[in-house]
């Protein structure tokens, strides 16, 4: 009987320092047409080759499976948690924000929106989130007294660290009072896929810092990848879509006038039941 030919497991990085994001996914994209091993198939993929690729593949015929390839890390910082909590909706990334549980927030450290530059809300709103943080400064240091009076220091615990684990336990607990205006940074694990929906989402917004997201994403992205993300656009469907729901919810809504606060539209009665039966299962 002949011998049958081996073909050994093979499993290798690529060395990234002299491979770009684009040339990646091609090298990755070709295996699927082409029988050489990986290694082989990167002396044939170069930049220029790379971007005429995914300009013809991905962008023209649709091929965006080839962009998860190419990976994006993003530091983005000084937006607001309303923004991060957009930002941080595209669920195919991975993120790591500024915890406001571990550290404390300084004064006026909070977004305003371009939309009340020369309205008569911008004072409020400036005042009102100033005394938000002005409360929250004094609920933490407030209880992180009251807790040196309930929570003993260890024997063998130092005074440094004793101090931070009473910051810890009030400052978990104070944030809530922050407004959503807060601001935070986050850093960003994504494709080049993920990274073109994020924009797109973003560029929809109604809130002008979230389309200004959107646009700094999209060019510091084409750092990386100039080619996979540079027809990232507002999209029709996502800014028709919200109007409609808007149009379709204001049957719902009680006049100006009205001194009604909520209404209730609708509950059900097995409500506490059903929650239970489903715990239990």
């Amino acid at each position: 009987m002949a011998k049958a030919a081996a073909y050994p497991l093979r499993t290798y990085p690529f060395n990234q320092q002299k491979l770009t994001e684009e040339e990646v996914a091609v090298i990755f994209a070709m295996t699927s047409r082409r029988p050489e091993p990986f290694d082989e198939i990167q002396q044939l993929v170069t930049a220029e080759k790379a971007a005429d690729f995914h300009e013809r593949w991905v962008l023209n015929y649709g091929h965006a499976s080839v962009a998860e390839h190419a990976i994006i890390h993003m530091a983005v910082e000084n937006l607001s948690r309303l923004a991060a909590d957009t930002l941080e909706d595209n669920r195919l990334a991975s993120y790591t924000e500024k915890s406001s549980r571990y550290q404390v927030l300084p004064q006026d450290y909070f977004h305003i929106p371009k939309e009340l530059e020369g309205s008569p809300l911008y004072e409020t709103y400036v005042t009102s989130c100033q005394r938000l943080f002005e409360l929250y400064g004094q609920l933490v240091d407030g209880i992180q007294a009251h807790l040196r009076t309930t929570l003993p220091q260890g024997e063998a615990e130092r005074d440094s660290t004793y101090s931070i684990r009473l910051r810890r336990e009030a400052t978990d607990s104070c944030r809530f009072v922050l407004p959503s205006a807060a601001l935070t940074n986050v850093g960003v694990t994504l494709n080049a896929r993920s990274m073109e929906h994020a924009v797109l989402k973003l560029l929809s917004s109604e809130l002008a810092e979230e389309r200004a997201l959107g646009e700094a994403l999209k060019q510091q992205g084409r750092e990386v990848t100039p080619t996979l993300i540079k027809y990232a656009e507002p999209n029709d469907y996502l800014i028709g879509t919200r109007k409609a729901q808007q149009e379709l919810a204001k049957p719902f809504q009680e006049p100006q006038a009205s001194a009604t606060e909520a209404l209730l539209i609708h509950y059900d009665p097995d409500a506490e039941v059903k929650v239970v039966a489903a715990f239990l299962y």
